[in-house]
């Protein structure tokens, strides 16, 4: 009886969703002249590929891949930057699939049973494979039974097509936002704009504002200077829309701030708005003016906390001095908000006007981010101007740090 029960459980998960988390399965020889020790699983994220598995390759070129699919879709198989079509193949799988092919250096061949899809795919890739011997034979569709891929099947050749022909000057690329479900979609796009060499001229030329903002995101990956990255984000950044968007937008942002960081001292510090302890902002861009000694830290950190009677010493040493701010920026977690704003209270963390922010925030600005910080507490210097002296400055209790700011505070 409990044997029957389980097995009826096991019935139940398989029809209640436990099928959608089946994997694909690939399979074959890489029988090509790479010079290759592993074949990468791309997906299709947004017209470009990501890498998603690897399987390695034996001595007898074969290989394996097992994938768990969110949903059914195109896939890349193949090797090299993402970027590039060179050594890849496009294949279609939904959960539960298997493939096995052979590639060598001309052509690849399916082997033993395999989707439909995967079928149809292969038919289409030799038919554009045989574009330049014979450009007015027609390619005879096939129907699959999948109403999901025979749909996308018809817009993807449509894509593919410009992608080996060129451009058809009767389709204009910068308004639909169907080439980013497919493979090499982003490049297509690039190639319709190729003409435009600022992002200005670019963004202008692009007539929708989701393709507006992925033609912002790959010009921005050539933006090198902090000035020119926060002039075009004023104007550009309204085109972030998706949450893939905004994923590279940060990562973009954090990107150009490390090159900045890099440069090392007098680069300007970088600008942030964070919360103090009664919910106001402070950005720090409105202490420019003043020497700005900033101290990284956390309530749970037992050598922050034992710097904290030190720092009280050093403000007292500087207090009545206009010229110069403490800044302690906490990395609590934003949950314990509460206990970060008690024990400021209880410990007169706010003595002699010190500022007293919360920096663990969500996004490219959250201050170890910003700064790279992996360690606390970690104590950073600014001079009247905004730039960085240190970003690894003498701590409150080193003999170093009061004759390092008397020498600021003269300048």
């Amino acid at each position: 009886m409990k044997k029957i029960t389980q097995i009826v459980a096991l019935l139940l998960l398989f029809q209640t969703g436990f099928a959608r988390t089946l994997p694909f399965i690939i399979s074959g020889k890489w029988e090509r002249s790479d010079h290759i020790t592993e074949i990468t699983l791309f997906k299709v994220v947004y017209g470009r590929l990501e890498k998603v598995s690897v399987g390695l390759l034996k001595e007898d070129h074969s290989f394996a891949i097992a994938y768990v699919p969110v949903t059914e879709g195109f896939f890349v198989i193949g090797f090299g930057n993402p970027n590039e079509r060179k050594g890849k193949y496009t294949f279609y799988f939904k959960p539960g699939d298997n493939l096995y092919f052979v590639a060598n250096d001309r052509y690849y061949t399916l082997e033993g049973e395999n989707t439909r899809e995967n079928i149809v795919l292969k038919s289409w890739h030799d038919h554009v494979s045989n574009f330049r011997e014979d450009s007015t034979k027609q390619f005879q569709t096939i129907r699959t039974g999948n109403k999901i891929f025979d749909e996308q099947f018809a817009k993807y050749r449509k894509f593919n097509v410009m992608e080996n022909r060129g451009i058809s000057p009767d389709y204009d690329l910068t308004t639909n936002t169907e080439l980013l479900m497919f493979p090499y979609g982003i490049n297509l796009l690039k190639k319709s704009l190729a003409d435009k060499v600022t992002i200005e001229d670019a963004i202008d030329a692009t007539h929708n504002d989701t393709l507006k903002g992925e033609v912002f995101l790959y010009m921005l990956a050539d933006v090198k200077q902090l000035s020119e990255f926060k002039d075009l984000a004023q104007r550009y950044s309204k085109y972030i829309l998706t949450k893939d968007q905004q994923i590279r937008f940060d990562q973009e942002i954090e990107r150009v701030n490390r090159l900045h960081i890099e440069k090392g001292v007098g680069v300007s510090g970088l600008d942030f708005t964070y919360k103090d302890v009664d919910g106001n902002d402070v950005s720090f861009s409105d202490l420019k003016g003043k020497v700005v000694y900033m101290t990284v830290w956390a309530t749970w950190c037992g050598p922050c906390v034992a710097e904290l009677p030190h720092k009280k010493k050093l403000e007292t040493h500087f207090s009545g001095n206009n010229n110069i701010v403490f800044v302690s920026v906490s990395t609590d977690h934003l949950r314990d908000i509460q206990r970060w704003k008690d024990f400021v209270v209880n410990h007169d963390l706010r003595f002699k006007g010190a500022i007293q922010l919360s920096g663990n925030i969500d996004g490219p600005t959250n201050i170890h981010r910003l700064y790279g910080i992996t360690g606390i507490p970690r104590y950073l210097l600014f001079d009247k101007e905004g730039n960085i002296v240190s970003i690894d400055a003498p701590r409150p209790s080193s003999p170093e740090v009061i004759p390092m700011l008397n020498r600021l505070l003269r300048r």
